[in-house]
């Protein structure tokens, strides 16, 4: 069965909560908790939309503490290479993760599924 036009928007609506950080994650729960007895595609577009969310969140944390202690270790030693190395690869990862809420974006709005790279397979056996 075809996805409907507001199936799709709202599954792209989840996808797109990525970019609002905390409220993101929120209305990508609101809608697979509102939708999931109603739309199975709305339903694993918004629980793999929260589920990525949540693991940005969790593993940007972790990170961020990393990164800021090599950032800081780096000013404070003089490696300026290591700085802008930290640096390089936080706004890389950060590309990759937009382009993936992007990715899911167009998928859930051609009416197809999407599971998160990495993760996705994981969420599934969670939720």
């Amino acid at each position: 069965m075809e996805a409907t036009s507001e199936e799709r928007i709202l599954s792209a609506l989840s996808h797109l909560g990525l970019f609002f950080y905390l409220p993101g994650i929120i209305v990508a729960l609101a809608i697979y908790f509102y939708k999931r007895e109603q739309s199975i595609f709305v339903a694993q577009h918004a629980k793999q939309a929260a589920g990525f969310q949540i693991m940005v969140v969790i593993v940007g944390a972790i990170a961020g503490f990393g990164g800021f202690g090599l950032v800081l270790g780096g000013l404070i030693l003089g490696h300026a290479a290591g700085v802008v190395g930290v640096v390089a690869f936080f706004w890389l990862t950060v590309l990759l993760i937009a382009l993936c809420a992007v990715v899911g974006i167009v998928r859930a709005l051609m009416g197809k599924e999407f599971n998160y790279p990495l993760v996705g397979e994981l969420i599934n056996k969670i939720v």
